[in-house]
């Protein structure tokens, strides 16, 4: 989350953490705060199925197995839409 700029106030609350001090009773995480987190992170995730599939495009993990089947053809069709959390 540093990495991605993400603010320490929401790394604390994505966390489980309390900020201590006076950062903890005047911080504040706002609904766009979240929303560009959650953007953020389904980047990383799809960059870590895609790195994952340079590895081998299938998986023993049924889970898994699936995810990279549909990033495998959201490869080929990049008109779909990532599904939103």
């Amino acid at each position: 989350m540093i990495e991605d700029g993400v603010p320490e106030v929401l790394q604390a609350e994505r966390l489980g953490h309390a900020l201590p001090g006076i950062r903890g009773v005047y911080s504040y995480v706002s609904d766009a705060m979240r929303i560009e987190l959650k953007a953020k992170l389904q980047r990383r995730w799809e960059e870590a199925l895609r790195e994952r599939l340079l590895l081998s495009a299938t998986s023993s993990v049924p889970l898994l197995n699936e995810l990279l089947e549909a990033a495998q053809q959201k490869k080929r069709r990049p008109e779909l839409k990532a599904v939103s959390a």
